[in-house]
C-alpha cells in the first residue's frame, strides 16, 4: 500500500487526539451535571440545562454544584500528573531501546479502555460522578497523552530523511492543530445534538479505530534485535540520582546559579498557568457562559496560541534577532495582563475575555526561550536529564498550583470569583522581575557551545525542528536558520 508510506502514525494521533478533546469538553459539563442531580439532589431536568442554557436559575445552580464538583476535580488533577510522571520521563528512552510501536499500542490501549469505561458508567444514570474519576486510571499508567505526542514525534524522526523531515513535521504540527481545533469546536454541538451516551460511544470507537490502524498498518520504526519491555528492563533505565547531579553539579563562570535562577524562574511562571483548571467554571459561574459559548472560543484560542508562537518565535527571534530573555519578559507581561482583564470580566463586560486571548497568545514563547538559553548552559550530552528534571518539576508544580487555584477558587466563588486571576498575574509579575534581574546578567554560555557561536555564519537550507531538538542547535544555528518549525504543545486534560 503505497500511501502507508506517507500516511503513518498521523492517523492514529489525530484519532486519538480528537478523542480526549471532544470527551474532555463534555466529561466537564457531565460531571457537574451528575454532581448536581446524583451527590447534591437538585431536580434533575434543572441539572440538564447547565453549560446549556444561560438564565438565572442555571447561574445560581452554577454556584451551587461547582464547589463540590471541584473537590472532584483535585482529585482529578493529582491523578492526571502524577500517576504519568515516570513513563513520560522515561518513555523516550525506553523506546529508543524496545521499539515505538509497543508503547505506542499500549497508550492507545489506555485510552481505549478510558474511554470505555466512561461509557459503560453514563448508561447508569444513578452513579455517583466520583466513579467517573477512576475511568482515567487506564490512560494515566500509560503515560496519557503526552507519551502519545513523545512517541509519535520520535516516530516521524525514525522515518524520516533530511528531504522528507520538513513536510512531515509541518503535518505532524497540522494534525495536532486539526485535532485540537475539531474536538474543541464540536463537542459541545455533538452533545446537544445527541446526548452523553452516544458522545462516549462515538469517542470509544475513535480510539478502537486508532488501535487497528497502528497494529495492522504501522510498522515498527526502530530496526534491529531489541528486549522485550519487560518491567525489569524498564526500571533499570531510570536514575533519578544521575538527574540530580548533573543539575546541581558546579559549572564555570557561575552556571549552576545561573541555572537554579532559571529553573526558578520557571516554577512560578507555570504555577500561575493553575488558573486553567478553574477557568471554565469560571466562565460559567461569574458570566453565565454556555459550553457551546467556552468550546468555541477555547477552539479559536488554541489556533491563535500555536500560531502567535510559531511566527512570534520566528518574527521577534531570528527576524528582529531580540534576545532571549527580554522575549521571555514580554510573554510574561503579556500573560500578567491577560490574567488581569479576565479577572474584571462581567456578564456586560464579557468582550474582555476576547481581548485577554489576543493578548496571552504568545504564551508559548517562556518555554520555548527558557529551554533555548538552558541548552547554552549545559553540554549537549546533559540536555536531556536537565529537561528530565524540568518535567518533573513541571508535573509536581501543576499539580500543587490546579490544587492551590482550585482552593482559592472554591473560597472566594460568592464573593469575588475572578480572583485567582489577579494571584495568577502577581505571581507572573514575580518571574517577571527574576528575567529582569537576569536580563543584566551575560548568559555563562558553555564553552563548547561558545566556540559553535565563534564559527563563521554558515548558509542554512530549511529545517524543520521541535523543542527536544531545538536545543542541541548551536546560538549560531538558532538565530540564523532561514526557516523554523516549534512543536507546541496545546493539549490539556
Amino acid at each position: 500500500m503505497a500511501w502507508n508510506k506517507y500516511v503513518t502514525v498521523e492517523v492514529p494521533l489525530f484519532l486519538c487526539m480528537f478523542s480526549i478533546m471532544i470527551q474532555t469538553n463534555v466529561s466537564t459539563n457531565f460531571l457537574i451535571y451528575r454532581t448536581c442531580y446524583v451527590l447534591l439532589d437538585y431536580d434533575q431536568s434543572e441539572c440538564a440545562l447547565l453549560g446549556k442554557v444561560e438564565n438565572e436559575t442555571t447561574a445560581s445552580l452554577e454556584k451551587k454544584v461547582q464547589p463540590t464538583f471541584n473537590y472532584i476535580n483535585m482529585v482529578s488533577s493529582v491523578m492526571h500528573y502524577l500517576i504519568p510522571l515516570v513513563f513520560c520521563m522515561y518513555v523516550g528512552t525506553w523506546s529508543d531501546k524496545f521499539g515505538r510501536k509497543p508503547f505506542l499500542l499500549l497508550c492507545i490501549i489506555g485510552l481505549t479502555l478510558t474511554n470505555m469505561t466512561a461509557m459503560i458508567m453514563v448508561f447508569f444514570e444513578n452513579a455517583s460522578p466520583w466513579l467517573f474519576v477512576i475511568r482515567f486510571i487506564p490512560l494515566l499508567t500509560t503515560g496519557s497523552s503526552v507519551t502519545l505526542m513523545i512517541v509519535t514525534s520520535a516516530y516521524l524522526t525514525d522515518i524520516s530523511t533530511p528531504d522528507t523531515i520538513v513536510i512531515r513535521m509541518a503535518v505532524y504540527e497540522i494534525t495536532l492543530g486539526l485535532a485540537t481545533f475539531l474536538g474543541n469546536l464540536i463537542s459541545s454541538y455533538l452533545l446537544y445534538a445527541t446526548n452523553y451516551k452516544t458522545v462516549y460511544i462515538l469517542v470509544t470507537l475513535l480510539a478502537g479505530f486508532a488501535f487497528v490502524y497502528t497494529f495492522f498498518f504501522i510498522p515498527e520504526s526502530i530496526k534491529g534485535e531489541k528486549e522485550p519491555p519487560k518491567l525489569k528492563n524498564l526500571l533499570k533505565y531510570i536514575n533519578l540520582k544521575d538527574i540530580g547531579k548533573k543539575t546541581f553539579k558546579k559549572r564555570p563562570n557561575n552556571g549552576r546559579g545561573y541555572l537554579l535562577a532559571i529553573l526558578g524562574i520557571t516554577v512560578f511562571q507555570t504555577f500561575s498557568m493553575g488558573e486553567i483548571s478553574v477557568q471554565t467554571l469560571y466562565l460559567r459561574a461569574k458570566l453565565n457562559w454556555t459550553l457551546t459559548k467556552i468550546t468555541t472560543t477555547s477552539s479559536v484560542t488554541s489556533v491563535g496560541n500555536i500560531l502567535c508562537s510559531m511566527g512570534g518565535t520566528y518574527v521577534l527571534y531570528k527576524v528582529l534577532k531580540i534576545k532571549e530573555f527580554k522575549l521571555v519578559l514580554f510573554s510574561i507581561l503579556a500573560l500578567s495582563a491577560s490574567s488581569i482583564l479576565r479577572g474584571l470580566a462581567t456578564k456586560d463586560k464579557d468582550y474582555l475575555i476576547y481581548i485577554a486571548s489576543a493578548i496571552g497568545t504568545f504564551n508559548g514563547i517562556p518555554g520555548i526561550m527558557i529551554r533555548t538559553i538552558i541548552s547554552y548552559l549545559v553540554p549537549r550530552e546533559e540536555i536531556g536529564k536537565i529537561f528530565a528534571l524540568q518535567n518533573i518539576i513541571y508535573n509536581i508544580n501543576t499539580i500543587l498550583s490546579d490544587l492551590s487555584f482550585q482552593a482559592l477558587y472554591n473560597a472566594t466563588l460568592e464573593t469575588n470569583s475572578g480572583i485567582f486571576y489577579y494571584v495568577s498575574a502577581a505571581i507572573n509579575c514575580l518571574a517577571a522581575v527574576g528575567t529582569l534581574l537576569l536580563l543584566n546578567v551575560k548568559i555563562p554560555v558553555y564553552p563548547e557551545a561558545a566556540k559553535e557561536s565563534e564559527e563563521p555564519e554558515k548558509e542554512f537550507k530549511k529545517i524543520s525542528i521541535n523543542r527536544n531538538n531545538f536545543e542541541a542547535l548551536s546560538i549560531d544555528e538558532k538565530r540564523n536558520s532561514n526557516d523554523i518549525a516549534l512543536s507546541i504543545s496545546t493539549i490539556t486534560e
